[in-house]
Parts: structure tokens; sequence; C-alpha cells
């Protein structure tokens, strides 16, 4: 009664406005707005899930499931991060550096899940006014660009997915009935730390017809953060601090050995 009630309330109101176009609402939200790493930090998913609330002028809420189709849209970006990209040959038998170029900052973890292929549920253009896929992704070269920019596109993009922080997935966003959908997102061991947003937008008749966006992060805790916060403000420091470490744990490492060995 009351969902009849505010449809009633919405029709009036577009037919008073002339609109004849239906409008439709997210609402979403994400398990954990925040990813603690620790020690014990192997990975970890988060459950995205939300409803679309559908407000039309000129459907009526009986009408079949196919007539209000539509299609689900998630991507998770990470912090920007830049990247210098090193090339391999083998020169006399030994494999060395032979080129290095710096990318300008790229999403440091990109996770996309979508409902099918994106190719599936666009109009041409479309995802590409959104940037939505792998493809899509901006590659920036921060002063001389490579001799082969394809390639070296080619291998970030192939490192990235190989760490598990670019991911594409097709048909694993679940739509349940004419509203509901929900998805995991997958966020390795590797994980990036800093701020993340989480993008969802609302597929129908081939075009965006609306989007949010959730914020979350990944940040270090305990001890993690402390050794963490020490290394990035004072890196001189913790360098000569690591060396030390190594030198004591190899001392002590020989002496037990010598112990034993006799």
């Amino acid at each position: 009664m009351i969902r009849r009630l505010l449809h009633s309330i919405f029709a009036v109101a577009a037919l008073t406005t002339g609109a004849s176009q239906a409008a439709e609402e997210l609402v979403t939200d994400i398990s954990s707005h925040q990813i603690a790493i620790t020690s014990r930090f192997s990975g970890t998913s988060l459950l995205l899930f939300g409803a679309v609330d559908w407000f039309e002028a000129n459907v009526d809420y009986d009408t079949p499931t196919d007539a209000r189709a539509y299609d689900i849209v998630v991507v998770v970006r990470g912090p920007e991060i830049p990247h210098v990209v090193r090339k391999k040959d083998r020169v006399t038998g030994i494999w060395i550096n032979t080129e290095a170029a710096r990318l300008k900052p790229i999403p440091g973890y990109y996770a996309l899940s979508a409902s099918r292929p994106l190719d599936d549920m666009f109009l041409p253009g479309e995802a590409e006014k959104y940037s939505l896929g792998l493809d899509q992704v901006s590659f920036e070269w921060d002063g001389t660009p490579p001799k082969d920019p394809d390639a070296y596109r080619a291998a970030v993009l192939r490192i990235m997915r190989a760490n598990g922080l670019y991911t594409e997935k097709f048909g694993r966003l679940q739509i349940l009935g004419e509203t509901l959908f929900r998805t995991e997102i997958y966020f390795p061991v590797n994980v990036p730390v800093g701020r993340y947003e989480a993008h969802v937008y609302l597929v129908r008749d081939g075009v965006v017809v609306t989007h949010q966006s959730t914020p979350l992060s990944v940040d270090k805790t305990g001890i993690e953060r402390v050794i963490y916060d020490f290394a990035k403000t004072r890196p001189a420091a913790y360098g000569v601090m690591a060396v030390a470490l190594a030198l004591v744990a190899g001392l002590i490492a020989g002496t037990v050995s010598r112990r034993f060995s006799h």
C-alpha cells in the first residue's frame, strides 16, 4: 500500500512536469568500509549489496520483469600509484634491464564485477564515457614515452592481473528479482594502503541511468602501522635499522649453527 502510494505521488509529479522517462534510484552499501591490515592479514572479501528503487511514471508495478530489465556494474578503484616499467633483453647470454619508462599514477587496485559482459549491455561509446573496464584505464607517461607504448601497457596490465590487483568478473554479480543485487569483491594480501571508492552503475537500455559511489579505506593497524609510518617519515633511519637487524639476525643464526655443528 505504501509503495503504491509513493508510486502515485511520483507519477503525478512526473506528469505535472511533463516527464515521460522512468526514474530509478540506487541504494547501496558495503559490508565494511575499512580493511585493517595486520600481521595475520591474508586477503579478504567484502560484500557489496543494494537495491534499485523504481519510481515510474508510465509503467505499472504489475509490469512483467523483462519490461523493467536492468544491469549492474560495480567498479572498485584504489589509490593512484606511479610505476616504473623496465624492459629486459638478453645481452651476451645475460638478461639485463635495457629500457625503462615512468608511468604517471594509475589505480593501484581495480576490480570490476558486472551482471554480464560490458559489450552485451552497453551501446557503443557508453562504457568509454564512464571509463568502465581495464581497457579504459588511462596510461600517461611521465617524461619520454617508450618506443613501444602498447607493449608496455600490456605488460603493466599483465603484471597487475597476475598480482590479483586488476580483475574483471562478468556474470558474478547476482541480480535477485526486480530490485536486489549483490557481489563480492576480493582484496589480496598485497593490496595497497589508501582510500578506495566503490562505484555502482545502473544500466538500462544500453546506457547508464544513474550511479552511486561508496568510500572505503585500506589501512595498516598495530605494529604494522608503526613500522609503515616510520618507513614513510624517516626512510634513511628505517634503512639503517633494517640493515642492522639483518646483520644481528645473521650473527645469531651463525652462532646457533656453529653451536649445533659441534
